[in-house]
């Protein structure tokens, strides 16, 4: 049994949904180009961009098993347009 890694997992959730909500014109000013940019607090920079950089090529999505057989879709990253940006939230207001 392998252990799972949390930093990945967790970061894997929220750029998936924040794509989606990009994708899907999910914010209140829709123009149908919705592009996005992660800022965080000062953390794993080189983990994160791996992550993002991996999820650019290859992000497996598994299939919904009562509509879809098992398996995945590989949905890559369109709306997210850069590396991240670290900030120290002591030294920003938008992290804080």
């Amino acid at each position: 049994m392998s252990e799972k890694d949390i930093f990945d997992d967790s970061w894997k959730t929220i750029i998936q949904r924040f794509e989606n909500t990009l994708i899907n014109n999910n914010f209140p000013l829709q123009n149908g180009i919705n592009k996005g940019l992660i800022i965080t607090d000062a953390t794993d920079g080189n983990k994160l961009n791996q992550l993002l950089r991996k999820m650019r090529r290859f992000n497996a999505i598994p299939n919904l098993r009562n509509v879809y057989a098992n398996g995945y879709r590989n949905i890559t990253l369109r709306a997210i347009v850069e590396d991240h940006n670290s900030r120290n939230s002591a030294n920003s207001y938008i992290i804080q």
